[in-house]
């Protein structure tokens, strides 16, 4: 048929209908997914069909608007090549283009090869790559001299982990010393709990993915995609402008299990029989492609790399990034990890790490195994040096990393070397400079195994050679052990104590484990959650198959130390539709009690602009209807010139207030005459 054939949807559940679309109509069918506003309807209430057609001529509304003046005239030829207008940063592949026609536009803007249609796939980034060239400007990559500092910041973060959907509910799990896990079965012959995290899909038509290829995405690779946005948000940078060196460092899930265990598919005989179903199916499932994607969706051009050491696997992705930072590889990297098992209970084996309770106690006497978690934490990591002149907020400062392997010095392939851990320490420290005196808390690798863990401590004890006490715990009581993305969570737990100047308690710690001889050691488990000094803290991470990582950090001034005091800061929350919005909100209001000021300029200038905007004072009262973002001309503003408390009373004497009332009410919880009579405000 030469003519398309719509149909049109009102759902709050895209995902679902895109799967069931999928099922029913052959994929090459399904060319192009547009959203729309809202389903125009005539004066009788019957679905208006004419102006369904008019509306589907007009450019898919995406961050970056409608093509400008200079991009007109492609925009134009687009348009023709394509059968309807397209916006300026409009995939030419996600607006319906292929092969064929990507000769024809090629020929017909004047590009060399169709293969450039590719290369620059919007109308934006092809008017880029026409304009004449321009000398290379003072700050671009290829002339910048970097002074390199050892010293690397942690300034932006975010994760899913079990029973907490942020880091900032993590937070306050970990401080209110809570067991995350949950109870997944009660056969006798498995293991009755696990660390869960739901598996909300993905907004295909947000991140431009292909239906086809969206279907086949796992977990991880899902998850990761929203979790490195929200960790660019939280470091007070905008997603969908930061491009440039920004590097990605992170491990994943493997092909094999996400396919065979929740899609059913028999992989050796699609890769023989469907090659090209196989292609799909891997670039988005298997974990080669996990740091490519981010980079990709993102447009970050820094190095992209995947690390893969079993157990220690995020860990040493970070130490990978700390390097990348000392060479002047980047400016920021996203470094962390996912791990995501599609099976449920696991059937307990004798002699494996699983405990058959499923209750993981760090160094307790009674402990007997881990617990199998899934999750996903990425932190951003920049220059301590390039973070203070930004005046960014600092969670911590890495000041030191290291990584080695065992070698063959131990027990076995999978066991632990006492020599190793002790090396890796070491290391550490003296690449931060420090030593065993200067450190006040260890978060161990603490897998809650009756012989394993007092070789750690054996291990620390050693390393440290000091006789001041320092703190031990790890954060596997709360959530369990996520197996290749299991360091993660205990950096950010370790950033965190060191921000708010707070230690958390090691949960089932009461009875520590008899084999260890506390005494002589300078170590002493941290069972209370309070106000803490600690300056200095450590991290361990140790892979079967003996990659071990160990890092250091230290405190940085907190930002709300130095900021006045101010009742209400004003927060603005945007998303590409309601649904999203309130989510937004909710994450917000649940760490409305440790966002200050910084945190708030944060929301207004990193947030991306997108459609559906609310605004809040306090981050509890977002009002219940949003703002649909227009594009309405400016008739009126304030220049400000003048502020000062009472500046408005003259108008309010004047009687020219009451007609401005309505218009002010609708959004805020004081009318015009309130701010202009009510001590203490300024207008």
């Amino acid at each position: 048929a030469k003519e398309n054939i719509w149909v049109y949807v009102v759902t709050d559940d895209l995902p679902a209908v895109q799967a069931y679309a999928l099922e029913q109509v052959p994929q090459f069918n399904l060319l192009v997914w547009r959203q729309l506003k809202s389903l125009p309807y005539t004066a009788t209430g019957k679905r208006d069909r004419v102006a369904c057609k008019k509306m589907l001529d007009t450019p898919t509304e995406l961050p970056g608007g409608e093509p400008r003046a200079d991009e007109r005239k492609v925009a134009d030829i687009w348009a023709e090549v394509l059968g309807r207008p397209v916006g300026r940063e409009e995939n030419f592949m996600h607006a319906g283009g292929h092969s064929i026609l990507a000769m024809k536009l090629a020929k017909k803007v004047g590009l060399s090869s169709p293969v450039e249609v590719f290369a620059y796939p919007t109308v934006a980034a092809m008017v880029a790559h026409l304009a004449p060239k321009t000398a290379t400007a003072p700050g671009d990559p290829q002339q910048r001299s970097v002074t390199l500092d050892s010293s690397v910041a942690i300034v932006g973060m975010s994760g899913r982990f079990p029973g907490a959907p942020s880091t900032g509910a993590l937070w306050d799990a970990l401080r209110d010393g809570k067991d995350l896990l949950t109870t997944v079965s009660k056969e006798p012959a498995r293991v009755p709990r696990k660390g869960l995290v739901p598996d909300s899909g993905i907004d295909s038509s947000f991140w431009g993915v292909p239906l086809e290829q969206a279907s086949m995405m796992d977990t991880a690779q899902r998850m990761v995609l929203e979790v490195a946005y929200e960790a660019l948000e939280d470091a007070g940078l905008d997603p969908l402008k930061v491009s440039g060196r920004v590097g990605v460092v992170v491990c994943g899930g493997s092909l094999q299990h996400y396919a065979t265990e929740r899609l059913g598919l028999d992989v050796e005989q699609m890769r023989s029989e469907r090659p090209d179903d196989y292609f799909a199916l891997e670039i988005g499932t298997d974990k080669d492609y996990l740091a490519t994607s981010i980079s990709y969706r993102l447009n970050l051009t820094g190095p992209s790399e995947v690390v893969q050491t079993a157990c220690s696997s995020s860990l040493v992705a970070v130490v990978r990034a700390v390097q990348m930072l000392r060479l002047g590889l980047c400016d920021y990297v996203l470094c962390g990890g996912a791990s995501f098992s599609p099976d449920g209970a696991v059937r307990q084996v004798d002699g494996m790490i699983w405990s058959p309770d499923a209750v993981c106690r760090p160094f307790a006497d009674d402990a007997n195994g881990t617990v199998n978690a899934d999750g996903c934490g990425l932190v951003l990591l920049t220059r301590l040096e390039a973070a203070q002149a930004r005046r960014q907020r600092v969670y911590a400062n890495i000041c030191g990393a290291a990584v080695n392997n065992d070698g063959s010095r131990k027990a076995g392939f999978s066991a632990p070397s006492f020599q190793g851990q002790v090396e890796v320490i070491r290391m550490a420290h003296a690449d931060a400079n420090i030593s065993g005196d200067d450190v006040d808390y260890i978060e161990a690798h603490g897998t809650g195994t009756r012989l394993g863990d007092p070789l750690e401590v054996q291990a620390l004890a050693e390393a440290l050679s000091t006789k001041r006490t320092v703190l031990l715990g790890s954060v596997k009581g709360n959530l369990g052990h996520m197996n290749t993305a299991a360091g993660i969570p205990g950096l950010i737990k370790v950033a965190l104590m060191l921000h708010h100047q707070h230690v958390v308690p090691s949960l089932y710690s009461e009875n520590p484990n008899s084999l260890i001889d506390w005494r002589k050691t300078p170590l002493q488990l941290a069972r209370e959650s309070g106000a803490w000094s600690g300056k200095v803290a450590a991290i361990s991470s140790f892979g079967i198959g003996g990659t071990n990582a160990h890092m250091v950090l230290k405190v940085m001034p907190s930002m709300e130390q130095t900021e006045p005091a101010r009742t209400n800061h004003l927060f603005v929350a945007s998303a590409k539709c309601e649904g999203a919005l309130r989510e937004m909100q909710h994450r917000l209001g649940q760490v409305a009690s440790n966002i200050c000021a910084s945190g708030a300029e944060a929301t207004l200038i990193s947030r991306a602009r997108l459609p559906v905007r609310s605004f809040s004072l306090n981050l509890q009262d977002f009002p219940s209807k949003p703002v649909i973002g227009t594009r309405s001309p400016v008739v009126l503003m304030f220049s400000g010139v003048g502020s000062y408390e009472g500046i408005g009373r003259a108008l309010e004497r004047e009687g020219l207030l009451p007609p401005c009332e309505g218009l002010t009410t609708l959004q805020l919880s004081l009318t015009i005459a309130d701010a202009l009579t009510r001590q203490g405000l300024t207008v």
